[in-house]
């Protein structure tokens, strides 16, 4: 009997910022690109499935990285690492959380399924990337960006300008925070030979984090330019440049602590999704 405890840490479904991190973007453009509310179909199907996929993603990594987490101090907890969860169990909590996914596949366009192929792909292939890439964070983006391209192609029919503008913004924003998220395993990546973008940065890491947000705020500018014919969503874009601004600051004079920094980010994506369902409806 696998123990209940181990299930939730190794799915992390006791952790919200990334699923909220996953679902959000999701939100933006199902709001984006509807008239009024959604359909309750893809709300609960979108939903559910970043849920399970979230938590499968969790449990692949698991899985491949349990020689390195044993020496991450972050990380040497975790059940798989810790010898309180084998690999052969994991692989049996794998293959139930794909169940809810795979059901799901059948309620979608024969084109959206190869595009969620494609993603479940990317997502098993992720973990990988820091043994190969030197910035594999930006295999991250383009997985976690892929609900963006999903959601597009189920509703559309095909990649509209503004999905794609709003794929790249999200690409550039998981850059940002998926860099912040790395700098709590600086030490132990550096002693382990384990690629992260907040090695490769280096010292002028922060000020790549800024750029990184920049470029999230410009290319979500340009996409609410396209959506909406008014210019009120601008108020929010300048909140949310602020609030990346304030969070650099306070990095820089170390008056927060970096696994706070990581947790702030939905708080932005909160605020954009207000901001599309208040134009939308």
């Amino acid at each position: 009997m696998i123990n209940t405890k181990n299930i939730i840490s190794v799915t992390r479904v006791n952790s919200l910022t990334g699923f909220l991190l996953l679902i959000i973007p999701t939100y933006w453009t199902l709001f984006l690109l509807s008239n009024g509310l959604p359909e309750n179909k893809y709300l609960i199907i979108f939903t559910l499935g970043a849920f399970f996929m979230r938590a499968a993603g969790c449990v692949v990594n698991d899985i491949f990285d349990k020689d390195i987490d044993i020496f991450v101090e972050r990380t040497n907890q975790r059940p798989i690492a810790a010898g309180a969860l084998s690999v052969k169990e994991a692989k049996i909590i794998l293959a139930f959380l794909l169940i809810i996914p795979f059901i799901l596949l059948f309620y979608l366009k024969h084109i959206t399924v190869i595009f969620c192929l494609i993603a479940l792909l990317l997502t098993m292939l992720y973990p990988l990337a820091k043994r190969f890439f030197k910035v594999p964070q930006s295999v991250l983006g383009i997985a976690f960006s892929f609900n963006i391209l999903i959601v597009g192609i189920e509703l559309q029919d095909k990649i509209s300008l503004e999905v794609l503008l709003l794929f790249i913004a999200n690409f550039f924003w998981i850059l940002a925070y998926d860099t912040q998220y790395a700098l709590n395993d600086l030490i132990d990546d550096l002693k382990l030979g384990i690629n992260s973008s907040a090695i490769y940065f280096g010292t002028k890491v922060n000020l790549f984090i800024l750029i990184f947000q920049l470029l999230f705020i410009l290319f979500i500018w340009l996409t609410m330019s396209l959506s909406f014919d008014n210019y009120k969503f601008q108020f929010i874009l300048v909140v949310c440049l602020c609030f990346f601004i304030f969070q650099s600051i306070m990095f820089k004079k170390q008056l927060i602590k970096k696994k706070q920094l990581f947790h702030l980010n939905p708080l932005v994506g909160i605020l954009i999704l207000v901001e599309i369902i208040n134009q939308k409806i």
